[in-house]
């Protein structure tokens, strides 16, 4: 069932299979030491050395046996076989329909020691999520006593005719100033030589089944914090590799060990219906805050802040309260969504409240012009940095990063003396509480968040580890929980603010890009490119400007649109709409169709001096994301095909939901020429195009699109759309 013709009929067969997966028996709230009778949809709990539990998205899927976790407790190894099994099932109240199941037990080897297995799991998609817990009722550590993490989570078996692959999301393209996924086969070399990757995600695939399984943190490739490590067996080993706990860590009733989130799914196909079902399991059911997956259009005051500094200008010059005023005004006759004030709008960093020399009545004109446009306020934020006039730090030095005991800064920023604190200290609950305040106050729903490095404490009076602990120990830990740390503040301020939309810049290297920011957010993608030093250029090309000013791709175009489509590449597995790029507005009528070919394909953004084009841009803006927005959902919901390369002579991207030939087909040619293409999907009947095109449908429903296009130019053909 390669065609997303048949998914309705697969989905079907999926449902019944899972509706006679839940006759099996279901242990709720029930003590049960037969432990092999414990089943609930798609979990079995076999609780054996080799097996504690099992997975089988339907019948005729791959069932996968997951082995108890195996942890370095008091100097020795302990697996997590358990005794005393009980189970308990709780509806999660929001709008996934998804049900909590704990199993718990103590461990065989010691019945001081307990052990949570935490479920979520829908019936509407076949992946699941899971994580550990383990608490002790007597006195234990968690130790290390090779100098090292000694923690497996999991291991499973690839199977003899299957393939393993690699699925990385975190490698940073240096060329083209972006993360980008890696998908790696695994070698046999591999596994006989006891090898590891990294992933976040390992995939399972033999063509008639396949089954993934990742784990949800975040850290820049190949600086691992976990590891698949292989075995000349086929096995394959999910171990903790650095900062996952301390050396002598306790392990109490109050004080329990908590993994990270795991994830795995399986279906009865091969790996691109994995990958459809995964990218939908992502979207829809990873994460409660729905808000970060809606389709909004994004506008961001950064564009314009730049332009102006590009001639010799200031950033600050447009952060005024009558200028981002004329910019929303600006902003809703294109047609956007989220109106977002980037750097300079605050006071005091760390503070954060709004500078009222700039804002005399702190936003709420801003907000009542929003408001009346229908439109969503944003703000810039830095958490991991406080001015030196800040009451953070005047009152609280214990929170600041220190390295080696010196602290990081001070640094200039916005005629601000800065220096970094430290977000795994207490100081992470003063920020969601100050966050908090703030939205309530301005109406704030979209926190735009900048900065965040994983590698600069190594502090002993912070949660990373203390004086008992080794300097790299404690850096380490500060670096694995800083992702961890993220989602606790967006959590915290997402039950307060329940529509708040986090959204983490990762547009330089050292950011944590994976799976963990993703269950409270989305990712920022890119700026304007790499910077003129990226391409060794000579020292009187490094940039056009006196002020210092270094990107590459600032100018209206195609060239920047070459670099940012790149982060197009997530889109068979995480949705695009996660991956926010912003494209500018100005230039010339082929520059603007080149853009908005771009934004419309998921990324959502503008940004640029939109108080200095021509309304015939404005309009076109209006006119396209008005065709844009009645097919959006579609958009979103659809896994992109493409062919050809950034750059390339022709580039064709078609995002069509299958399920009613809705979507867009968006066409870039480098070079004047005539080009033809024919869907991947059956198209919906009605169409609009941005430029003349001719449209042959055949009896299936695939059409075949002919155009006209000059050189550096686009066309943007809509399905479903009149």
């Amino acid at each position: 069932m390669n065609n997303r013709l048949n998914y309705n009929y697969m989905k079907r067969w999926y449902y019944l299979s899972l509706i006679a997966l839940l006759s099996i028996s279901c242990s709720v709230d029930k003590q049960d030491n037969s432990s092999s009778e414990i089943s609930f949809q798609q979990i079995e709990v076999i609780n054996s050395d080799d097996c504690l539990w099992k997975y089988k998205a339907s019948q005729k899927s791959e069932e996968i046996a997951i082995t108890p976790p195996v942890f370095e407790i008091d100097g020795q190894k302990m697996t997590a076989v358990l005794e005393n099994i009980e189970t308990k099932s709780t509806k999660i109240e929001d709008s996934r329909d998804i049900t909590a199941y704990i199993v718990q037990g103590k461990l065989k080897a010691d019945t001081s020691l307990l052990l949570k297995i935490m479920f979520q799991i829908t019936d509407k998609s076949p992946f699941v999520r899971f994580k550990y817990e383990l608490a002790s009722t007597s006195k234990h550590e968690l130790t290390k006593s090779k100098g090292a993490d000694n923690l497996n989570y999991l291991s499973f078996t690839v199977p003899e005719n299957s393939k393993a692959i690699e699925l990385r999301l975190s490698d940073y393209s240096h060329k083209n100033h972006c993360y980008v996924p890696r998908l790696l086969d695994i070698k046999e070399s591999q596994f006989s030589n006891n090898d590891a990757v990294m992933g976040p995600v390992m995939i399972v695939n033999d063509e008639q089944s396949s089954f993934l399984i990742a784990y949800e943190h975040g850290s820049q490739y190949p600086n691992a914090f976990l590891n698949y490590e292989f075995s000349s067996q086929r096995r394959v080993s999910l171990k903790a590799v650095k900062g996952n706990y301390l050396d002598k860590q306790i392990i109490s009733a109050d004080n329990p060990f908590e993994s990270i989130w795991f994830q795995i799914g399986s279906v009865s196909d091969n790996m691109n219906e994995l990958a459809f079902e995964y990218r939908s399991f992502i979207l829809k059911y990873q994460s409660p805050n729905t808000e970060s997956r809606k389709p909004y259009i994004y506008y961001n005051t950064w564009g314009r802040q730049e332009r102006i500094q590009w001639g010799g200008g200031s950033t600050k010059d447009v952060m005024t309260q009558k200028e981002i005023l004329k910019e929303i005004d600006r902003a809703y006759e294109m047609g956007v969504d989220v109106f977002v004030i980037d750097a300079g709008w605050f006071e005091n960093l760390g503070d954060w409240q709004v500078n009222l020399k700039l804002f005399p009545d702190s936003l709420t004109d801003i907000k009542a012009k929003l408001d009346k446009y229908n439109m969503k306020m944003g703000l810039w934020f830095n958490p991991s940095i406080v001015s030196k006039s800040s009451s953070i730090y005047k009152e609280h030095d214990d929170w600041l990063v220190r390295k080696d005991g010196n602290l990081r800064g001070p640094f200039n920023f916005f005629n601000n003396k800065i220096v970094n604190v430290c977000m795994v200290s207490d100081y992470w609950k003063d920020h969601a509480d100050r966050m908090i305040e703030l939205a309530k106050a301005t109406g704030c729903e979209y926190f735009k968040w900048d900065g965040l490095d994983f590698d600069i404490c190594n502090d002993s009076n912070h949660h990373h580890g203390n004086e008992n602990s080794t300097p790299q120990e404690r850096e380490d830990s500060y670096g694995y929980l800083m992702p961890i740390y993220m989602t606790k503040i967006a959590k915290r301020i997402q039950e307060e603010i329940p529509n708040a939309i986090f959204d983490f810049d990762v547009t330089e290297a050292t950011r944590a890009v994976g799976l963990s920011f993703l269950s409270v957010g989305k990712y920022f993608a890119i700026n304007n490119g790499p910077y003129f030093h990226n391409f060794d250029l000579v020292e009187k090309f490094q940039t056009p400007l006196d002020n210092g000013c270094n990107n590459v791709f600032v100018n209206p175009g195609p060239a920047r649109g070459w670099f940012a489509r790149t982060v197009l590449e997530y889109d068979k597995w995480i949705p695009s709409i996660l991956f926010l790029t912003h494209y500018q507005p100005d230039g010339d009528e082929k520059s603007v169709r080149v853009n908005l070919a771009s934004l419309v394909l998921g990324q959502n953004g503008i940004w640029g001096d939109i108080l200095d084009i021509p309304n015939q841009n404005i309009q076109t803006f209006n006119t396209m994301l008005t065709k844009y927005k009645e097919v959006k959902n579609d958009i979103t919901l659809s896994t992109l095909n493409h062919t050809g390369k950034t750059g390339d002579a022709i580039e064709v991207y078609e995002k069509i939901n299958a399920q009613n030939g809705k979507g867009v087909i968006s066409i870039f040619s480098n070079e004047d020429n005539r080009h033809s293409y024919c869907t991947t999907l059956p198209c919906s009947n009605v169409y609009w195009a941005s430029q003349e095109v001719h449209v042959e449908r055949d009896e299936n429903g695939l059409c075949k699109i002919t155009c006209d296009l000059q050189e550096h130019d686009a066309v943007i053909v809509f399905f479903g759309v009149e």
